[in-house]
């Protein structure tokens, strides 16, 4: 019912009602509450990019010129946390951060449900392998109901990672170009759908507030880098901005860890998801499923019914495909998931229901009896086929 009532608003509102999203923590260059811009004439961030203002809006002149300060520190390897302001009913978003080669690398993507409410929090962590100094911090939004573009970014400090902090699961380098659409670049989107990146990273949060099974084919095109910028021109990329010479505040205190996750709203995230997957409807629990640790050879399979705890023989052994470094994963791309995720059936690697569950997980190429709603447990190691 709740997506009925959300697709005739999507008919009934025309563009012009469909708002903005924006960082409001850590504040962006030349933001309204931003006590660094100068004599540059203050923005609300209420309009969408166009395609000479990617990125950033323009804005990055400010890094170099000495306008632009820190408004916070984070730390390489810890959890962090952005707050955004504005009012639409939906959409998808990569945060992203400068890096290598002058490109903007996403550090996380959340794809669906952002943001349906005012003062909305976003968590995520900064890569122990992230670029450490003075960076630029971007937040890109992709609205449900309309094709525009809206990107913040602010200039924040990177601390290095402990010593003890937990190695990077993929190198910085390896992580995809933030990914941009609509701006006379080739590509625009289906504006009935949030947005399924098609390289969303390795870190990735599905949070969907219409049917997953309907967010397919949600872009069309190929999609071209902007003005050097995005979709795979960091390979290429000639650009600079990095290391910026820009100050430090140190009375800035910045957002830092938070135990309480997402804010909780009506779509019950984070960790519970209340979509069903109609398949859920015709499914059998006593179902036999089979485990099968994979070796050198061929797999060995144990079957059982759930309820049960398989004790299959001989030692579990990492699957013998390539783990993915960019997030994608399946048979289509012949590569797997690092440990602890599952691989969803649209080929990308995450947490939750989407990504884990029974109808949603591509077996075989990540842990999908991790998180599938608790059907059966499973060692460490071994995949579930679901038969």
């Amino acid at each position: 019912m709740q997506y009925m009532i959300l697709l005739i608003a999507l008919v009934a509102m025309t563009p012009s009602t469909l708002a903005y999203q924006t960082m409001r923590i850590p504040t962006p260059l030349r933001y309204t509450f931003n006590a660094f811009i100068g004599n540059s004439t203050p923005d609300n961030y209420t309009e969408p990019l166009t395609a000479d203002q990617f990125p950033c809006k323009g804005y990055l002149a400010d890094m170099t010129s000495g306008i632009a300060q820190s408004v916070t520190t984070y730390q390489a390897g810890k959890p962090a946390w952005i707050i955004l302001t504005g009012d639409s009913i939906s959409g998808s978003t990569q945060i992203s951060m400068s890096g290598n080669n002058g490109s903007l690398t996403v550090i996380h993507s959340y794809e669906g449900n952002v943001s349906i409410k005012d003062q909305q929090q976003l968590d995520f962590t900064f890569p122990s392998g992230s670029p450490t100094g003075p960076v630029v911090l971007s937040f890109t939004y992709f609205p449900l109901g309309s094709n525009e573009v809206y990107q913040s970014c602010a200039a924040v400090t990177i601390l290095p990672a402990e010593a003890n902090a937990t190695a990077p699961r993929v190198t910085f380098a390896s992580r995809p170009d933030i990914f941009v659409s609509d701006l006379n670049n080739s590509c625009t989107r289906d504006p009935k759908k949030e947005v399924m990146f098609p390289n969303a990273g390795p870190d990735t949060t599905m949070m969907h507030s219409v049917p997953m099974a309907n967010e397919i084919d949600t872009i069309f095109g190929d999609c071209q880098p902007v003005n050097g910028f995005g979709n795979g021109a960091k390979a290429n990329s000639s650009n600079t901005i990095i290391s910026f010479p820009f100050p430090t505040a140190a009375s800035k205190a910045g957002p830092g860890p938070r135990p309480s996750g997402y804010k909780r709203n009506a779509f019950g995230f984070p960790g519970s998801f209340n979509f069903t997957h109609p398949g859920n409807a015709t499914m059998t629990t006593s179902a036999p499923h089979t485990i099968y640790p994979t070796g050198t050879g061929a797999p060995r399979y144990t079957t059982h019914t759930p309820g049960s705890h398989p004790h299959p023989t001989g030692t579990p052994a990492i699957l013998d495909i390539p783990v993915s470094i960019d997030g994608t994963c399946g048979a289509k791309k012949a590569t797997r998931c690092p440990a602890g995720l599952c691989c969803s059936m649209y080929g990308n690697c995450g947490t939750g229901a989407n990504y884990c569950g029974n109808f949603t997980c591509e077996v075989g190429f990540g842990d999908c009896s991790k998180f599938d709603n608790g059907t059966f447990p499973n060692a460490p190691g071994e995949l579930v086929r679901y038969e």
